[in-house]
Parts: structure tokens; sequence; C-alpha cells
């Protein structure tokens, strides 16, 4: 995940991207991976990331730029 982080923006988006993963894994888990309902905690975590996307995407377009 570091060099992820750091493929899409640098050194700050390493612990962004980190904490980012973090959630997102915590929100497969709380929502189905816990139980074995792995379907269910993917569809969440893929919604939750796509909403995350489309949110920071939406910024950009309002603010321009991609210096956040």
């Amino acid at each position: 995940s570091t060099i992820f982080g750091y493929v899409h923006g640098g050194s700050l988006h390493v612990f962004t991207q980190g904490v980012t993963g973090f959630l997102l894994s915590l929100i497969f888990l709380k929502c189905g991976g816990y139980h074995k309902k792995i379907l269910k905690g993917f569809i969440a975590s893929v919604f939750c990331h796509s909403a995350y996307n489309l949110t920071l995407a939406i910024l950009i377009l309002i603010i321009g730029g991609t210096s956040f």
C-alpha cells in the first residue's frame, strides 16, 4: 500500500491511501467479512470506495486542480 499511495500522488498520499484502505477494510469486516458473508462485505466496501472517489472527483471539479 505504500507503493500504491506514493504512485497516486507522492508521500502525503501514502498516509491518506493507507488510512482509506484501513477504513475500507473495517467496512468490509463489519458489513459481512466477520460472518463469512464475503459478498455483502465486498459490495459495501466497493460502494464506499466509489462514493469516496466520486466525492474527490466532484471536489476537483468544483475547486479545480488536484493539489489536495
